[in-house]
């Protein structure tokens, strides 16, 4: 288990690379079109859970429903995420991506494609591969943990 100091600077550099990843990305959809890591983030969600319900979006981010509202509101307003009223249960709301988010995505994820490879080209590839191994037990520990709130609902 790593020392008080240790979690400490492991915190402090975490928040330092959130908050470079966090910076808004220009994407080579035309002039003046950017999209943040968030947006880029519940477009992933939403094309790889078709249908996801809305409450779903608060969940999965940690953020209030009011929160959840205005950030599918702009997507929505922008064209790249569409609600859609659910058939069987007209209360429910469901979130679909359209051409031009799945447009936006493809675009975000080559921009932060090409981001990840200017902050971490430096790294040797032995030094990638580590990343990756230390990297993937965090998420792993995350899924575990989510997994396991979700079964306690």
């Amino acid at each position: 288990m790593p020392t008080k100091k240790t979690f400490e600077k492991l915190i402090s550099t975490m928040f330092t690379m959130r908050r470079n990843f966090l910076d808004r990305l220009e994407c080579a959809g035309g002039v003046g079109d950017r999209i943040t890591v968030l947006h880029l983030e519940v477009l992933q969600l939403v094309a790889e859970l078709p249908g996801l319900p809305m409450r779903h979006v608060a969940q999965h981010f940690f953020i209030t429903p009011p929160s959840a509202t205005s950030l599918v509101d702009a997507m929505v307003k922008d064209g790249y995420i569409k609600r859609v009223v659910d058939s069987t249960d007209r209360r429910l709301v469901r979130l679909q991506i359209t051409p031009s988010g799945r447009r936006h995505l493809k675009l975000g994820q080559k921009a932060m494609e090409t981001k990840m490879h200017d902050l971490l080209g430096s790294l040797s590839d032995q030094d990638a591969q580590q990343l990756i191994r230390i990297v993937g037990k965090v998420v792993t520990a995350l899924k575990e943990r989510e997994r396991e709130k979700t079964l306690s609902y």
